[in-house]
């Protein structure tokens, strides 16, 4: 049986155009002897799905990035990083993609050592939302220095 509001459980008829879109964010990294890599991601996804369930409206929850800027466990056989850039340029395009059907979108951090929504390793426009129709150059970060 499929979840409420599971965009990868669903079919393109079903999915309401202009809904919030939540995409739990984790990582695949080490948590310690006792935990498994994907604990970010699974904390990530609850904390999505729950959000989603407290919402009015058709809110979705998007299947998880299990995949984020990791580099501090690289030690650590099982580690799996994309690293700042590419992870800003990912959120950037998932972001791009979603506005063209979704009416906003907003991420689900999970990963421990997060940055600041402000951080421009980020860039506050991508955590936030997106509006339909706006432009991803609204979406770049703006680095200060």
């Amino acid at each position: 049986m499929a979840e409420r509001g599971a965009l990868g459980d669903s079919v393109w008829p079903a999915v309401p155009t202009g809904a919030l879109v939540l995409v739990p964010v984790g990582s695949t990294e080490q948590h310690g002897p006792h935990l498994p890599f994907d604990t970010d991601t699974t904390v990530a996804h609850a904390v999505a799905r729950r959000t989603a369930d407290l919402l009015p409206g058709p809110p979705l929850v998007a299947p998880p990035l299990a995949y984020g800027a990791s580099g501090e466990h690289a030690d650590f056989p099982g580690t799996v990083s994309m690293g700042h850039e590419a992870l800003r340029a990912v959120l950037v395009e998932l972001t791009r993609s979603l506005s063209l059907w979704a009416g906003r979108v907003l991420f689900a951090n999970g990963h421990g050592v997060a940055r600041r929504l402000d951080d421009p390793a980020y860039g506050a426009g991508v955590w936030f939302s997106a509006l339909k129709g706006r432009s991803t150059a609204a979406l770049r970060p703006r680095v200060t220095r």
